[in-house]
């Protein structure tokens, strides 16, 4: 065999597989720049719904990874209760519906934020094996920040966890809230958290954290939401309330849920539940792991006290026009899990005394919003992000 030409041979192969190492190294490359650039697009443009599963390499070059510098916060007054209070007057003045946000059951109070370090690990996509609510409290708890944003919708339970535990939310994606959602948040605060994370450590002045946690239990505690959907549809203090969800029972909805604790906690045993949610007492015996979202936040969360004859004895309330005459104001929880039935009601109770709640990821349609408007109900809308 020719020498020459099996040199020749040779050196074509080599020549050959350095070109497709070559190839396949620029492609493989290429490939991961355009995947970050995708990750970075949908970051600037508020696209948070998928970044949630992105790799953490990808996290942190989108803010995740700690700066080297630590400086003071400076933030804006957080608005008053009054100044929450007209924003929400101002969105109904505006779209015909009153905004109402996710709560949390319980007030928060200080903690020694000195030991704390800077930022949770624990951030949305996140897997976690906490089963007990007290052990995944704490681990905010060890944090001055934790990270939070858009999911499905604007409002996310999250926020209101990570403010319980005394913990500041940080939201890459603040600026993007819309304006007539989420009104019961300081936003601008939130804002200028994020802006500042953005580039650096920091920390907050400890009066400025007290500050937050009055703020927080002066409005998105449930029992604060409760109070300010009563004064919405104009209920005194011995108003007889009924709550309906159908569906709550089985399948719990955060917003209904949430509702319904607040204004047990408000008004008492002067709320009756048409249909009994046993999962929201203390004495309740089953499996809250089972529970959506595993029943964090909302479980086991009422005095057995409160419960009315009915809940005791694990019974529904007849809807008829003679039983529903003992109550001052009806209030539907999810409105959208319950249509049929609030449409029906209309026809026997009146509207001028019934509230309904829209807790959905996504803003109502135009069709019914006009519904809406249009119904006679007082109704409390959680994302108004599309009005």
């Amino acid at each position: 065999m020719d020498t020459t030409q099996t040199s020749e041979a040779r050196a074509g192969r080599l020549a050959s597989a350095v070109i497709q190492s070559v190839s396949l190294s620029v492609y493989t490359t290429l490939r991961r720049l355009l995947r970050l650039f995708k990750y970075f697009f949908r970051f600037l443009t508020g696209r948070f719904d998928g970044l949630d599963m992105a790799p953490v390499g990808a996290k942190r070059a989108l803010g995740l990874r700690r700066a080297k510098r630590t400086s003071l916060i400076e933030t804006s007054a957080l608005p008053s209760a009054t100044a929450v209070w007209k924003s929400c007057v101002s969105v109904n003045k505006k779209l015909g519906v009153w905004p109402i946000s996710f709560s949390y059951p319980q007030n928060s109070a200080p903690g020694h934020w000195e030991s704390r370090e800077f930022l949770c690990p624990i951030f949305p996509g996140h897997k976690y094996s906490f089963s007990d609510p007290q052990a995944y409290l704490a681990m905010y708890q060890r944090y001055s920040f934790a990270m939070t944003h858009k999911k499905s919708g604007w409002d996310c339970f999250r926020h209101v966890e990570v403010l319980h535990a005394g913990t500041i939310p940080y939201m890459p994606d603040a600026h993007l809230i819309p304006e007539f959602t989420m009104v019961h948040y300081p936003k601008t605060f939130l804002r200028e958290i994020a802006r500042h994370l953005n580039r650096s450590q920091g920390q907050l002045d400890s009066l400025v954290r007290h500050q937050l946690i009055d703020f927080f239990n002066e409005n998105l505690t449930s029992a604060a939401m409760a109070r300010y959907l009563l004064r919405v549809a104009g209920a005194e203090k011995e108003t007889k309330v009924l709550f309906l969800d159908q569906l709550a029972p089985s399948h719990p909805d955060y917003q209904s849920v949430l509702t319904l604790i607040g204004l047990k906690q408000v008004l008492g045993r002067s709320v009756a539940v048409a249909h009994p949610i046993e999962y929201i007492y203390r004495d309740w015996q089953g499996d809250s792991t089972a529970l959506y979202g595993r029943g964090f936040g909302y479980s086991r969360v009422l005095n057995p006290a409160v419960k009315n004859p009915n809940e005791v004895e694990k019974s529904e309330i007849k809807l008829t026009e003679a039983s529903l005459a003992r109550f001052d104001m009806i209030v539907i929880g999810s409105v959208t899990r319950n249509a049929g039935l609030a449409s029906q009601l209309l026809r026997i109770f009146p509207a001028s005394r019934t509230v309904w709640v829209h807790g959905e990821d996504q803003s109502p349609s135009h069709l019914q919003m006009n519904e809406y408007r249009n119904s006679g109900a007082t109704v409390f809308v959680r994302e108004l992000s599309t009005c």
